[in-house]
């Protein structure tokens, strides 16, 4: 059955090559949609109103994103629960929100996460704020240089977002023992390991490192470039968002699960 094909896919715990083929298909379908969207001149991604509104879809899906790893949901439920398809349902559900109540729809992301932590916080087990406390500073200056080289605050967040991430993985693989799911990161840190080139016992340093350059060049060559096209306009609101939606879930596993 094909329920059975996508839960021996996606039930592994971690990202294989043709798994993350998959979710690179279906990335490039929605970056294709929401471009042809605001070519279109029915949607337009750097109004504030709109980055307000899509942070608390997302701080929403990644909640119930968390209740995959807070509780022991037995498959089939938990599919429902984990990347892609969670964020899927969240699309689904933001796009017809925002457009039969659109006067609401802002907001509603946020009241949706607050509800759906209330029935997160039971599951906390720890409170290690100190490695809270230094993602999020590494994040701010991260943000704090992007800035000054780029000068814009949008692709700056984008970077910020994404360096959230990066510094969320690296702390929590360095000093919670952690494991990367995703497939090109682990190959990275594997292979530092595997040449003893590691900080703290961990090659998980050569994932931040990497993240810095690589998306560092590319928003600056997209600011560069396309800043007066629709491209730069998605390119930045899709970096931002997917750095959210894993950053903050790195996040809460490393400083409460």
């Amino acid at each position: 059955m094909v329920l059975d094909w996508i839960i021996a896919l996606y039930g592994k715990g971690y990202y294989t090559f043709f798994t993350t083929f998959i979710n690179v298909v279906l990335g490039m379908v929605i970056f294709y949609w929401f471009l042809h969207l605001v070519e279109k001149g029915k949607l337009s991604l750097m109004e504030r109103r709109f980055w307000i509104g899509s942070v608390g879809w997302v701080i929403a899906g990644v909640i119930v994103r968390l209740y995959a790893d807070a509780y022991a949901i037995a498959m089939p439920y938990k599919l429902f629960l984990i990347t892609p398809f969670i964020y899927l349902e969240v699309l689904v559900i933001s796009y017809l929100v925002y457009k039969f109540f659109y006067k609401v729809w802002e907001y509603t992301g946020y009241v949706l996460s607050f509800l759906f932590l209330i029935g997160l916080i039971p599951a906390f087990e720890h409170f290690y704020w100190q490695y809270g406390i230094t993602a999020i500073v590494m994040t701010a200056v991260f943000y704090g240089l992007s800035f000054k080289i780029i000068q814009d605050s949008y692709a700056s967040f984008a970077y910020a977002m994404q360096m959230l991430d990066a510094s969320t993985t690296f702390l929590s693989i360095t000093f919670r023992g952690f494991y990367e799911e995703h497939m090109l990161a682990r190959e990275l840190i594997a292979f530092a390991e595997h040449h003893n080139v590691v900080l703290f016992g961990s090659g998980a340093w050569s994932f931040l490192v990497m993240k810095a350059l690589l998306v560092g060049a590319i928003l600056y060559a997209v600011k560069k470039y396309y800043s007066s096209t629709s491209l730069y306009s998605i390119l930045i609101y899709f970096t931002a968002l997917l750095g959210l939606a894993v950053g903050l879930r790195n996040l809460i596993n490393l400083v409460f699960l």
